[in-house]
């Protein structure tokens, strides 16, 4: 079953293991099987500075799909202001789509960060009507 709507998924802690060896190499198998909608989109965000998302990318197979399909934001989840920058980036693509997005989060983060996190997302007021 392909998806239909246009999809953001936001990764806390693209860099880890966890997304490079698992999610990220799932979300490249949906590709390769154009299961992923036209307007797909992945957020990336990382506490490093200057990450290259080849080095994310190495041994991933749909390294050249998924790569046109990445951004990566260097954020402190302890930073409000971070979390607007990630607000003003979603609504961005949105933009650019001309259309609403489905917008997911993923948190691949320590246990002690997760409860901030998603009080800091739900505080953005990110909410759509369908």
């Amino acid at each position: 079953m392909k998806l239909t709507k246009s999809t953001i998924i936001v990764i806390f802690g693209i860099s880890g293991d966890l997304s490079k060896r698992y999610i990220l190499k799932a979300i490249g198998k949906l590709a390769g099987e154009n299961k992923l909608p036209q307007n797909f989109k992945i957020i990336g965000i990382t506490r490093k500075n200057n990450l290259d998302i080849n080095t994310i990318l190495k041994d991933n197979p749909h390294k050249e799909y998924l790569s046109n399909h990445i951004e990566i934001l260097s954020m402190d989840t302890d930073d409000g202001l971070s979390f607007k920058k990630l607000k003003i980036l979603i609504e961005e693509t949105e933009s650019e789509w001309h259309k609403k997005a489905e917008v997911l989060f993923y948190l691949s983060v320590p246990p002690q960060i997760t409860q901030r996190i998603i009080k800091s997302l739900g505080s953005l007021n990110l909410k759509k009507e369908n």
